[in-house]
């Protein structure tokens, strides 16, 4: 068996651990990413595609040895646990999918990136209606899983077998969101045909809205807006939400807070849509982010805590003394940017923008002008819900770096555009 297809073997091993929770969650120990696959990819890729290796490779690495490893116990000694943690599973995410999408890049896999993607996508589809059914059993399955709330949560054990979705495959749909309406405007059929992908995005923003989690929910409507404002209308969105804003702000505060009331009142009072919609309202009646007792003032005043502990030492970062912002730094930390920043300072966080950098800039020049358009919006959902929750997990890398150039290149197939470089599949 040629290396090419050992590595494909252990691909499909990588997304079903990953993105088919049914099988991981049932079959835990043939299905395991971090104890398992992801071990055995590491030494197989260093052992056979060592020569392929770039330098989005190394800037991964980089950030592993650095801000996971050597800084981490030396300049940021002062971390908490839950931040090393948080950031070593950040880095073991992003080392192995970066290499993932590299090899099959640099070794012209094309058609078994293709396959790779199909899996992947039907994947998510599986993992979807797992989700709309644990969800009709415990509306807060989803939100429960990324925090302590599971351990008290009737059945969770049970929920977790059905194989849902969590934190991460949610925020992973946002990313896929513009790749969908990508595919819907295109006239040709492509796998599936245009009503099927309509079908499909329809489908995912259901599974969005039933996970309950209100910021993914916004973003994701946010996000389909500019997709369909297309590349050459994007300008004149961007004039039409700013136009928006100034009416928002030139209508009466109480009409506002009816409208949000009764949308909150169209869902069932048990659900948290409908408390995130009555919260809204309160706050807007009262946006003071001291004195209001929303949810939503809460959450704001996360950011005056996480920039007074940033102030407090600015360049080198909050973790590089013994700090008195410790509640701040617990509180903030589902502000990914922010916690980020407020963590590291402007020494490390400007070190891990240039890592990023240099991972994806690299993706972005795979595509054409068009298609450029909607993964830069991709990667602007990801990027704007990290200003409002944590980042976690592998899904968003998976989507971002193996699965949506899957599916460009799937389009190039079907569109019979020559493929760049050769295929030695």
């Amino acid at each position: 068996m040629s290396k090419h297809k050992i590595f494909y073997y252990i691909g499909v091993m990588l997304l079903i651990s990953s993105l088919l929770m049914i099988v991981a969650n049932n079959v835990p120990i043939l299905a395991s990413f971090r104890w398992l696959w992801a071990p055995v990819f590491l030494v197989f890729s260093f052992v056979e595609y060592l020569q392929s290796y770039n330098k989005q490779v190394l800037y991964s690495l980089i950030y592993g040895l650095l801000y996971a490893g050597i800084l981490q116990y030396t300049l940021w000694a002062y971390a908490t646990d839950w931040y090393k943690h948080a950031i070593f599973e950040d880095f073991y995410a992003m080392v192995v999918v970066v290499i993932f999408h590299v090899i099959l890049k640099n070794n012209y896999m094309i058609k078994n990136w293709i396959k790779l993607a199909k899996l992947g996508f039907i994947s998510i589809i599986i993992t979807g209606i797992m989700t709309i059914v644990a969800t009709n059993i415990n509306p807060m399955v989803v939100r429960a899983s990324y925090s302590n709330l599971k351990y008290n949560l009737p059945g969770y054990l049970i929920l977790e077998r059905l194989g849902f979705g969590s934190y991460g495959y949610m925020a992973a749909l946002i990313a896929l969101i513009p790749i969908l309406y990508f595919f819907i405007q295109r006239k040709t059929k492509i796998w599936f045909s245009r009503h099927m992908w309509i079908a499909l995005l329809i489908f995912f923003l259901f599974v969005l809205i039933r996970s309950q989690i209100f910021a993914n929910i916004l973003i994701a409507a946010v996000i389909l807006f500019l997709s369909i404002s297309g590349v050459k209308k994007f300008k004149r969105n961007i004039f039409i939400t700013l136009l928006f804003l100034f009416v928002f702000y030139s209508i009466p505060v109480k009409v506002w807070v009816n409208l949000f009331i009764d949308i909150g009142n169209f869902f069932s009072p048990i659900t948290v849509l409908h408390n995130k919609f009555i919260d809204l309202a309160s706050f807007i009646d009262n946006p003071n982010i001291y004195s209001s007792n929303t949810g939503i003032a809460y959450r704001a005043n996360r950011y005056p805590l996480l920039f007074q502990a940033f102030l407090s030492r600015p360049f080198l970062g909050d973790a590089s003394y013994n700090s008195a912002y410790e509640y701040a730094l617990a509180a903030g930390g589902h502000l990914y940017w922010m916690s980020r920043l407020t963590l590291w300072g402007i020494f490390g966080f400007a070190g891990y923008i240039v890592i990023l950098y240099k991972v994806f800039v690299p993706v972005l020049k795979m595509f054409n002008e068009e298609f450029r358009f909607y993964y830069f919006l991709s990667l602007l959902g990801v990027i704007i819900l990290g200003f409002l929750k944590n980042l976690g997990g592998r899904e968003p890398y998976i989507m971002l770096l193996i699965i949506i150039p899957g599916l460009y290149y799937l389009y190039y197939q079907t569109q019979n555009i020559p493929y760049r470089g050769r295929n030695v599949d």
